[in-house]
């Protein structure tokens, strides 16, 4: 889906989101989500956008965190605990 090494465009940033959503949608309740630009993008041209985060202040037991890795794991993303929030980005981002 991604063809950059340690790029998450807005379009998987979304897919992986909504994957994960629909995998976990009876074992958490998402309070606040949010993708964040890594960088400025001028460009309008899909190929062209910028780096994303996907940041989620989300509430995760061992079970619930297990499935989220397992869909982040298929898409070679990571999730780091920050604080409250939750943040999901490629692996070296």
């Amino acid at each position: 889906m991604n063809r950059g090494t340690h790029r998450l465009e807005k379009r998987e940033a979304v897919s992986v989101l909504r994957e994960i959503v629909d995998t976990c949608k009876d074992e958490i309740a998402v309070d606040w989500v949010s993708l964040d630009p890594l960088g400025v993008s001028v460009s309008r041209n899909p190929e062209r956008e910028g780096h994303y985060l996907i940041r989620m202040k989300v509430g995760l037991d061992r079970y619930s965190r297990e499935k989220i890795n397992c869909v982040l794991e298929k898409h070679g993303l990571v999730l780091k605990e920050e604080k409250d929030f939750v943040i999901i980005s490629k692996a070296g981002q």
